[in-house]
């Protein structure tokens, strides 16, 4: 949608060619073109559209490999990152459990023997001697209860797990998106020049559809018409899209 003001007293100059000429005053960059600029201009703006429409292009066929496959992402790999340290971390500390439990292990079954020698001593001493009565019966029946009890569960080892967390639990957390205002595109965006009577008007349009994924999204069609350009001095036009 262009707007048009006329001034009868001044000359607007071109911002390229600096010519005092019918000058056209774009709305976004809020520049003057005289009719030879104001086409290469309108060229530059849509070699940038294009490259936006490009990007946008490559950007949805990013989102199709990611629906294809979700799980390739950089925190898929800190999940497997993490599933790898913790067990590496569980593993190791396994590893040093079990030598500590095997040291500890073989110095209680090494007491346990001794207690052994020194109370198959005393059996042998007894049957010897053959001087025994209830009492030395029942002690030599306890001393063997005791020690087979130590060999099957030692007293002194046990194993402890600590309140604290081992290994740092980790989750996921979705938040939520800033929104954005307003539609991402309208239905038609509109451009261009044309003129008649002595004044002059605007009437191109530009129009973009959604297209088939396996090309570009947006099919693209540009008119512009310039035609019966009258002879003000200054004309502005709002060229935005």
């Amino acid at each position: 949608m262009f707007q048009q003001t006329a001034a009868a007293n001044t000359r607007a100059k071109c911002s390229i060619c600096n010519k005092a000429n019918t000058t056209y005053v774009c709305s976004g960059c809020s520049k003057g073109f005289c009719f030879q600029h104001l086409t290469e201009h309108r060229q530059i703006l849509g070699n940038k559209l294009e490259e936006i429409v490009s990007d946008h292009d490559q950007f949805q066929q990013t989102i199709i490999q990611k629906k294809q496959n979700p799980l390739n992402s950089s925190f898929i790999e800190q999940i497997n990152q993490w599933e790898t340290d913790s067990i590496d971390q569980i593993q190791q500390t396994a590893k040093e459990c079990r030598e500590i439990l095997m040291t500890l292990t073989q110095k209680s079954i090494n007491d346990i023997e001794n207690k052994l020698i020194e109370l198959s001593q005393k059996l042998k001493e007894t049957r010897e001697e053959n001087e025994f009565n209830d009492f030395d019966l029942n002690n030599f029946q306890l001393q063997l209860t005791q020690i087979t009890e130590e060999l099957n569960v030692p007293s002194n080892i046990s194993i402890r797990k600590d309140s604290q967390e081992f290994i740092k639990k980790i989750s996921v957390i979705s938040s939520p998106f800033g929104s954005i205002n307003g539609p991402a595109f309208g239905n038609s965006f509109k451009f261009g020049f044309s003129g008649s009577g002595g004044q002059t008007t605007a009437n191109t349009n530009s129009t973009f559809s959604i297209g088939s994924t396996n090309g570009s999204i947006f099919g693209s069609s540009v008119k512009s018409g310039y035609s019966g350009f009258g002879q003000q001095t200054s004309t502005n036009a709002n060229c935005r899209q």
